[in-house]
């Protein structure tokens, strides 16, 4: 299923605090889960902090790989300019996201990734621009990843890249801006060997890719 979830008018903040990771092109660590429940990952420019919110992810981990190369893939293909930007990623539970799809969209239902940009605010000199949220629900990403013959990894890169396009400026509200982004959005999962996901299923009314 294409992502589904929408990009929400209100930003939701975690309060996460992370690390910076290795930037790209330099020796990759292995990464170990973090004990506060937050990390920090980040290629190039785009720092993205993990937050555990919620829900069993064990089946991918190590989390922190997998939105690196998301992040990586997007900087290739999407030019965020020079400063460094930041973004939280909430890993969480369909309990959760379901009241935050209540909350923010008047939708009583789970959704696979849901976009929270942040508002544009004056940043003092050398701050980095906080791009929003992203938040993932792990039991749809799995019953999805299962009935669409998926593997985890590759579904839940490609919610978390859909995810991220949005808070980059990237939406389908029209038919033009839906073709930029999908066009983004096919390119950018190639360089993470990912299958175009829109090629063997064109989505219907209620499968075509939300703001998410």
């Amino acid at each position: 299923m294409s992502p589904e979830g929408d990009r929400a008018s209100s930003g939701v903040r975690t309060g996460a605090q992370g690390t910076r990771a290795p930037s790209r092109g330099e020796p990759e660590p292995e990464p170990e889960p973090p004990p506060s429940g937050v990390a920090s990952t980040v290629s190039g420019g785009l720092i993205v902090e993990v937050v555990r919110l919620g829900g069993d992810w064990s089946a991918i981990e190590p989390v922190e790989r997998l939105v690196a190369g998301v992040a990586a893939a997007l900087e290739a293909e999407v030019d965020l300019g020079e400063a460094v930007v930041t973004a939280t990623l909430a890993l969480s539970s369909d309990p959760h996201v379901r009241d935050l799809n209540r909350t923010h969209r008047g939708q009583d239902k789970p959704t696979n990734v849901l976009s929270f940009p942040a508002p544009a605010i004056e940043r003092a000199a050398g701050e980095p621009d906080f791009l929003g949220d992203v938040v993932v629900g792990v039991e749809t990403l799995k019953r999805e990843a299962a009935d669409e013959g998926k593997t985890l990894a590759d579904h839940f890169q490609h919610l978390v890249l859909h995810g991220l396009l949005h808070l980059a400026g990237y939406d389908h509200e029209n038919e033009d801006d839906a073709r930029e982004m999908e066009a983004v959005e096919v390119a950018a999962l190639a360089r993470l060997a990912i299958a175009d996901p829109y090629q063997q299923q064109p989505p219907t009314e209620e499968q075509t890719p939300g703001n998410g």
